[in-house]
């Protein structure tokens, strides 16, 4: 257990912003389940663990599913970085006691998973090394369906029954939330008590009110039930199924629960195509309104060089997409499109300034923003270095590639998803592959000459004839890179990612069938052995 808590200390020391409240009346343990690398580079969660710390009464603690090998090192340039060659080490940020530093010249390498198994330490909590099992509530922020079995890992590890009908009341209470519970989370309906259905800057505070208000464990999953919207209480419903085993309905074990459960949105944020008409047609009353309310903005909260991005700050500049792809969970389950003020992106940017000069903007479309010119302006006067998650290839303004270029960023990722003008208008992607190569050409000519494609196959009416224009769309666009690179005297890439369509639910093809693994492989192969390399 000793080397497991000096690796857990070693962490915190290249952090800032991490905060440990003892004493508190409810304690929270919001696990990430993956590596603490991955984690740490996630919105959500650092958003919760935000959302919760500011709540007086409750005290929250990072957990992640241990590394099997990790390397706590910095990067050149880091702050921490600078701070260990100056024998300076990160303070605790509340008593400024501080854990020990990182040695000059040195890493640590643990092996952290085989360090549990050998000491059968049951899992423990990042900021105090606590036994999870000891936490009032046990929290996991979910985004992909694929860490799914790592919650049932993550339980096992802390000594906490899987399966939700197994525990008792001196268990902590089992709480899903993220992207993954609104989407699917069915396959872990089982193993928790609470699913969170929708927002979390709405139902984290909500859920704090209803344990408080509430004596034992059974009062409160009928309450959160009787919500309506916004929590899902697996064990009180049961599920009735047709003969062939597809779903009948679920029903209600008590009374005044409802048999569908309502999705929870923040309401708060501008609507993004309201703001956007009051901009354009110079309503300045209408645009101040909307913008009137300060809003919460999911952003980094912890500094931590050692994460995936750990170098910049990122920020949600706005959320759901309003473009309507018929494939696209996000545009459909988050709508409508909403958008933070730029005025609350600049000043937390002005906050962070002086940790980094790098800054992601994070949104299904960073240009679809009403403010996204006084967002860019703003960033560019306190020399921020700016990257963007997506582009959509239709709304690429020369403003926004001025600023990359500035920031030096070498590559951008578009969406083209298939090389075929027709099987686009399938989808509801009004862009041709003529205007797909002009947009590139332009992002090529200010001497960006990389570009990943995120690029489908499998997608409803897909025919081989598809699949043949996916790779002539490559090559043109290829050709566009070199034709632009002779300018700059050297060549960039292009890197098409390539993956199976898989229909979402609450989408338009939710119900479509998925391509079957022995087709879906031979038209990856297909395309492959043209030259066009999939990931």
């Amino acid at each position: 257990m000793k080397k497991i808590v000096e690796s857990y200390k070693r962490r915190l020391a290249s952090e800032e912003g991490w905060v440990l409240k003892r004493g508190a009346q409810l304690r929270i343990a919001l696990c990430y389940p993956n590596v603490y690398s991955i984690g740490m580079a996630n919105l959500g969660f650092q958003a919760m663990y935000e959302l919760f710390n500011n709540i007086p009464e409750v005290s929250c603690e990072r957990v992640f599913l241990p590394d099997t090998v990790r390397s706590v090192s910095v990067s050149e340039g880091s702050s921490v970085n600078k701070l260990v060659r100056n024998g300076r080490a990160p303070k605790h940020p509340r008593n400024g006691s501080g854990y020990d530093g990182l040695p000059r010249g040195r890493a640590f390498e643990t092996n952290e998973l085989a360090e549990y198994e050998r000491t059968r330490t049951p899992l423990l909590s990042l900021e105090s090394q606590t036994p999870v099992r000891d936490f009032d509530v046990v929290a996991f922020s979910i985004s992909f369906e694929t860490d799914y079995v790592n919650m049932a890992r993550m339980l096992q590890m802390s000594g906490v029954p899987v399966w939700s009908k197994d525990r008792t009341e001196r268990d902590p209470l089992i709480v899903m939330g993220g992207a993954a519970s609104f989407l699917n989370p069915e396959p872990i309906a089982d193993f928790t008590d609470v699913i969170g259905v929708g927002e979390g800057e709405i139902l984290g505070p909500k859920l704090v009110d209803a344990i408080f208000e509430n004596q034992t464990k059974e009062e409160l999953l009928l309450a959160l039930a009787r919500q309506g919207r916004g929590f899902y209480i697996p064990s009180l419903y049961l599920v009735d199924y047709h003969e062939d085993g597809t779903v009948n309905a679920y029903k209600p074990t008590e009374d005044n629960v409802p048999a569908r459960v309502g999705r929870a949105i923040s309401a708060e944020n501008p609507k993004e195509g309201s703001l956007r008409r009051a901009i354009r047609k110079g309503e300045v009353d209408i645009a101040a309104q909307l913008r009137r309310d300060e809003v919460f903005a999911p952003s980094t909260t912890i500094f931590a060089p050692q994460a995936e991005m750990g170098d910049r700050f990122l920020v949600e500049i706005s959320r759901g997409c309003s473009q309507g792809c018929r494939f696209c969970w996000a545009g459909y389950n988050y709508w409508p499109p909403r958008v933070v003020p730029a005025r609350d992106i600049l000043a937390k940017a002005k906050q962070w300034r002086n940790k980094t000069d790098k800054i992601g903007l994070v949104s299904t479309a960073v240009c679809d923003h009403p403010e996204i010119s006084e967002i860019l302006q703003g960033l560019r006067a306190m020399d921020y270095r700016i990257s963007v998650s997506s582009l959509r290839l239709d709304q690429i303004s020369d403003e926004l590639l001025d600023a990359l270029v500035e920031s030096r960023d070498q590559q951008i990722a578009v969406a083209p998803e298939t090389g075929s003008d027709r099987l686009r208008r399938v989808i509801n992607k009004n862009l041709t592959n003529d205007e797909i190569v002009d947009i590139c050409g332009a992002v090529f000519d200010r001497g960006m000459l990389t570009v990943k494609l995120y690029m489908m196959v499998g997608l409803p009416t897909e025919t081989d004839e598809d699949l043949d224009e996916m790779v002539v769309l490559v090559e043109r666009i290829k050709d566009r890179m070199l034709e632009a690179g002779k300018r700059f005297g050297r060549a960039g890439k292009i890197i098409p990612s390539l993956n199976g369509f898989v229909p979402k639910p609450n989408t338009p093809f939710q119900w479509e069938a998925v391509c079957e693994e022995k087709e879906l492989k031979r038209r990856l192969k297909y395309v492959g052995k043209k030259n066009v390399a999939y990931s």
